[in-house]
């Protein structure tokens, strides 16, 4: 096991770019702020997906969660407020081919279909 231990860490000291006796400290100080800044952008990104889903939360919790409690009304008023949710959803940036607006779509002709069969009943 010992043995195990040492030839890993011998293996990682050897082929870790960071250890390679050809860089110097300028490579290193250049490498370094490389990752810096991929650090900041990903820190920019992540608070912007954030921002996102701080904000598909709130649709959920405000728009979602109602229409899912309350099941009167009439066909035109669910549909309207799917729409409303369809157009909530692509304003956050969501594309058609995304799981909510896919689902929120189908809900919406699906509705559209049972008002139309119980409309001829």
């Amino acid at each position: 096991m010992r043995a195990i231990i040492t030839s890993t860490v011998l293996i990682l000291s050897l082929s870790a770019p960071s250890l390679s006796a050809g860089e110097n400290t300028e490579q290193t100080n250049a490498r370094m702020q490389r990752l810096e800044n991929e650090i900041s952008l990903l820190k920019r990104e992540n608070a912007a997906l954030s921002e996102k889903l701080s904000d598909l939360q709130k649709l959920v919790t405000e728009r979602l969660l109602p229409l899912a409690v309350s099941s009167n009304g009439t066909c035109q008023e669910k549909v309207e407020q799917l729409a409303k949710e369809r157009d909530e959803l692509k304003r956050l940036g969501l594309q058609d081919r995304h799981p909510d607006v896919v689902r929120v779509s189908s809900q919406i002709q699906t509705i559209s279909v049972e008002c139309k069969l119980s409309d001829t009943q």
